[in-house]
């Protein structure tokens, strides 16, 4: 049981994360997001990534911050960082991991684009 809820804290304390990496791969520029929350019995959020300040490990706590609109706004802050006219081949998939089955829970939203235009 100690161990169980040692996990527990731990899990709080890793809650959720955002990070946004921008790459060039076969002569295009793509961006990839990913925004992870832990949710207790599937549905109560713990914490999520915060997508104000990606890569920088800040959570918020008690809110349910793993949506497609979340990615988008760190989406929207890319293009504006790299001067970019517009975006294709958007693509979002869910993954998820069960911990103690029903108990916990977490799931990560990837989201990936192509970013054209902007900063040589």
């Amino acid at each position: 049981m100690k161990r169980i809820i040692g996990f527990l804290i731990l899990a709080l304390f890793i809650a959720g994360c955002c990070s946004v990496r921008v790459c060039d791969e076969g002569g295009r520029k793509m961006c990839y997001i990913d925004n992870s929350g832990w949710y207790l019995f599937n549905f109560i959020p713990l914490g999520s990534g915060d997508p104000r300040y990606p890569n920088a490990g800040y959570v918020n706590w008690f809110a349910d911050g793993t949506t497609l609109k979340s990615n988008l706004l760190v989406l929207d802050e890319v293009m504006k960082k790299e001067k970019a006219t517009d975006v294709r081949n958007i693509s979002s998939y869910w993954t998820e991991e069960s911990v103690f089955i029903i108990l916990l829970k977490r799931y990560i939203l990837h989201t990936s684009a192509e970013i054209i235009g902007g900063n040589p």
